[in-house]
């Protein structure tokens, strides 16, 4: 990460402790009497305004919150920013609805989704599936192979998938779900006692490794598989 950091033009300077981070800090807040700072750590966030002050430096901070599966380290603890000038950033609505849930000051709050801008990455973007279209499922093939990759924690709701595999409509599809978590081994015993009827597709399968193209092409040889990856620290909604 530091040397994409520097290849793209940036200073980086490593620091793993908060002593470090103020050594890192210092010739900074020296040097500049006006700093803009990005962050996403608690005590970053208190240290930095301590010694804004402290030199008489105009500090605007930023304070970066993605969410997470506890809510008490990922909403609970950052309501102690309210008391310094910060504003929270919040990379989805869940994540703002939470901050404030939990105390944070609505007015300080903003959301700014999480994404890539894929024209500006040179990545190709994907038309929206439409299964009106011809070629948007495969031809001749019984099922369609889903593959979910996502942390398997309450906060992602893998648990909602029995829900829809126990409703018609479905049955085309055969769910992987790959990734570790709190409920990888609650989920993977409860799905042996769901009753599969000839209208309903089959529980999902839990495999606790990252799925590949050989290792889908191996389980189901005559199968397309479709792949939704989930965004790492990243709430779902349900």
């Amino acid at each position: 990460m530091l040397e994409s950091a520097r290849e793209a033009g940036y200073s980086a300077v490593p620091y793993c402790t908060r002593a470090e981070f103020v050594r890192a800090l210092l010739p900074w807040l020296l040097r500049y009497r006006h700093v803009d700072m990005i962050g996403t750590g608690v005590a970053q966030s208190f240290i930095s305004y301590a010694l804004s002050m402290l030199l008489a430096v105009r500090l605007t901070q930023l304070h970066v919150a993605h969410g997470g599966a506890d809510d008490w380290q990922s909403y609970g603890r950052l309501r102690r920013l309210n008391r310094i000038p910060v504003r929270l950033i919040a990379i989805s609505e869940f994540v703002r609805d939470k901050l404030i849930e939990h105390g944070l000051r609505r007015d300080r709050v903003r959301v700014i989704e999480n994404f890539i801008l894929a024209e500006e990455n040179g990545v190709p973007t994907r038309p929206p599936f439409d299964p009106s279209q011809p070629g948007a499922l495969p031809v001749g093939v019984r099922h369609t192979r889903v593959a979910v990759v996502s942390r398997i924690d309450p906060i992602k709701r893998i648990d909602l998938l029995f829900e829809a595999v126990a409703r018609p409509g479905l049955e085309d599809l055969v769910f992987d779900v790959y990734g570790t978590g709190a409920e990888f081994d609650t989920l993977r015993i409860d799905r042996r006692g769901i009753r599969r009827s000839p209208c309903t597709a089959s529980p999902p399968m839990f495999l606790p490794a990252w799925p590949t193209p050989t290792s889908c092409s191996t389980c189901v040889p005559r199968s397309r598989s479709g792949w939704s990856p989930s965004r790492p620290f990243s709430p779902a909604s349900s």
